[in-house]
C-alpha cells in the first residue's frame, strides 16, 4: 500500500545514494530499513546487496563518517526494537511485513501489470520496444517527446477520475531509453529496479513514485523548464484531489462546510452530507450507549471516543479479531451503514463479520443513513 511503499523508497534512495559515495555501511543498514517496511523491497535490498560485496571486495576504503552515521543508525534500531516491542512480537511483526505468497500471486503483481489484456496488444509493445532501442534517432528528438509526454500523464488524472494511465508502459519505455543512452549508469537502474520493486504489492501496485522522477532525469538537459513541470504537477494534484475527494462528494458538487465543536475532525473542511452523516452517528450514540457502527467507520469511534482497542474496519482482508469480536460484541447495538453495506457483501472488501453478527438479531429503528439492529 502507498504508505509502507513510501518509506521503503525513501530508504532505498537514501541506500543508493550513499552507495555512490560509497558509504558502504550506511548503504547496507538503508537497505535493511527498506526491506523492513515491505517484502517486496527485499528483492530490491538482495539486488543491491550483490552489488554492494562486488564493491566492498573490490573497492573498499574506511570512511569514520560512514561508520559513525552506521554506528548511530544501528542504535537507533535497537532502541526501536524494544521501544515498540518488536523483539517480544516478533513473529507478528514478520507476518504483518513478510506475507506468504504465491508465484502466481508475484507474477499477477509484478508482471501481468505491465502486459495488456490482449496479447496481440503486448506483442505489439515488446516490438515498439525493440524498435526503440535499434532505430537510429537523436537523444534530443526523444527528450522532446518525453518532455511532452510528462503534463500529459501528469493532467490525466483530471480527466480520468482521479486515475493515471500509461504508467507501466512509460517504465518499460525508459528502460529502453536508458539502455540505449546511459547503458552504464548503475545509479539510474538502481532507481528503476526500485521503482519496480515498489509496485510489487497488493495493493497500489503501481511504480509511479518514480516514473516521473526518472522521466525528469531523462530530459534534464531542460532543466529550464523544470519549474514549469511541478507547477503543472501541483495543479494536477490540486485539481485531481478536488473532483476526486478519497471516499467523498467532490468539492465541485457539492457544498463543504466548516466541522465545529466536534472532537477529533473540528476544524476539518467537509461535504455537507458528511457532516450529516457524522451528526446523525452521533445522536445515535447518545441514544444507544453501547453502539457499534459497522462495517467501516473507523473515524465514528475517534469522535466518540469509544472502543480505543478496537476500531470499526471489519473487512476479512484486515481483521484478526473477527471470531473474538463476534463472541464479545454480541449484546451490542449495531449500526449498520446503508451505503456502504452492499459493498461490504463480498468481493475484496468482504465484511463476514458484520453479516454474521447480525443473524441473530432484528431491526429496531432506522435512519437516513443507518440500519440499526437490537435484541
Amino acid at each position: 500500500m502507498i504508505w509502507h511503499t513510501i518509506d521503503g523508497i525513501l530508504f532505498g534512495v537514501i541506500s543508493i545514494y550513499f552507495l555512490q559515495k560509497k558509504w558502504h555501511f550506511s548503504s547496507l543498514l538503508l537497505l535493511l530499513f527498506a526491506a523492513l517496511t515491505k517484502q517486496s523491497f527485499v528483492i530490491f535490498g538482495l539486488g543491491v546487496f550483490i552489488i554492494l560485496v562486488k564493491d566492498f571486495c573490490k573497492d573498499f576504503k574506511f570512511n569514520k563518517k560512514d561508520f559513525l552515521l552506521f554506528s548511530f543508525g544501528i542504535l537507533f534500531l535497537i532502541i526501536i526494537l524494544f521501544q515498540y516491542h518488536i523483539l517480544e512480537n516478533y513473529k507478528l511483526f514478520l507476518e504483518q511485513v513478510f506475507s506468504s505468497s504465491t508465484p502466481s500471486g508475484f507474477y499477477k503483481n509484478s508482471i501481468e501489470p505491465y502486459l495488456f489484456e490482449k496479447n496481440w496488444q503486448s506483442i505489439l509493445l515488446l516490438l515498439g520496444l525493440i524498435t526503440l532501442y535499434f532505430i537510429k534517432v537523436k537523444r534530443e528528438i526523444l527528450e522532446f517527446i518525453v518532455f511532452i509526454l510528462f503534463p500529459i500523464l501528469v493532467l490525466i488524472p483530471i480527466f480520468n477520475d482521479g486515475v493515471f494511465l500509461g504508467i507501466y508502459s512509460m517504465l518499460l519505455i525508459l528502460i529502453v531509453l536508458f539502455l540505449k543512452f546511459e547503458p552504464k549508469n548503475k545509479v539510474i537502474f538502481l532507481m528503476i529496479f526500485l521503482a519496480w520493486s515498489a509496485g510489487i504489492s497488493w495493493g497500489y501496485n503501481s511504480p509511479i513514485f518514480l516514473v516521473f522522477i526518472l522521466m525528469l532525469k531523462f530530459i534534464e538537459t531542460k532543466k529550464q523548464y523544470f519549474y514549469l513541470l511541478w507547477i503543472i504537477v501541483l495543479i494536477s494534484f490540486l485539481f485531481s484531489r478536488l473532483k476526486n475527494t478519497y471516499l467523498s462528494d467532490s468539492i465541485f458538487t457539492t457544498k463543504y462546510v466548516f466541522v465545529e465543536n466536534m472532537p477529533s475532525i473540528s476544524g476539518l473542511l467537509i461535504s455537507e452530507n458528511e457532516k450529516k452523516y457524522v451528526a446523525e452517528a452521533n445522536s445515535i450514540e447518545k441514544k444507544y450507549k453501547n453502539v457499534v457502527f459497522l462495517p467501516g467507520s473507523p473515524i465514528l469511534d475517534l469522535i466518540n471516543g469509544k472502543f480505543l482497542n478496537r476500531a470499526s474496519w471489519e473487512m476479512d482482508v484486515e481483521y484478526p479479531n473477527l471470531e473474538k469480536d463476534t463472541q464479545s460484541l454480541k449484546q451490542n447495538i449495531l449500526a449498520i451503514d446503508k451505503k456502504q453495506l452492499p459493498m461490504f457483501k463480498d468481493g475484496f472488501y468482504k465484511s463476514s463479520f458484520t453479516f454474521e453478527i447480525i443473524k441473530n438479531k432484528k431491526i429496531i429503528a432506522e435512519t437516513k443513513y443507518f440500519i440499526i439492529y437490537g435484541h
